[in-house]
């Protein structure tokens, strides 16, 4: 349930009341480390798996941007993190022309991928899941 104040304006030394509201969750998607998926992430707590990992070598060299002071600028005093695996993304599926992906943010592609999964959870069915880019008019 959610918790909200009544819309009455407030005077001073008045108490708020407070109602509750009933709210659905109806589907839910994340990505997180070592877990692909609610199902995966909701596993992992459960067998207590630690996400944090060294940096994979896909990333970059630790060797090159670690200094133990937190302050050195443009470096990391951490060797260890929580890292996504790889993310299978085909742009077609949301109506992204690969032309474009170099200029979108990865965490903007990240949450495609969240709210597609979070759809799929809610049982709602996507129509076409790989449709084709929208083509311009040329004239």
């Amino acid at each position: 349930m959610t918790r909200t104040a009544d819309a009455q304006p407030e005077t001073s030394g008045a108490k708020r009341e407070t109602r509750f509201e009933p709210l659905a969750i109806v589907g839910l998607g994340c990505l997180f480390p070592k877990a692909a998926g609610p199902g995966f992430f909701w596993a992992n707590v459960k067998h207590g798996v630690d996400g944090i990992t060294e940096v994979p070598a896909t990333h970059w060299n630790p060797d090159e941007y670690f200094d133990a002071d937190p302050k050195a600028p443009d470096m990391t005093y951490a060797r260890r993190g929580g890292f996504l695996n790889a993310v299978d993304f085909n742009p077609l599926e949301f109506g992204i022309a690969p032309r474009d992906i170099e200029a979108t943010d990865t965490t903007q592609l990240l949450g495609l991928v969240a709210a597609k999964q979070a759809l799929v959870d809610a049982g709602v069915i996507l129509a076409n899941p790989s449709p084709t880019p929208p083509q311009r008019e040329r004239g």
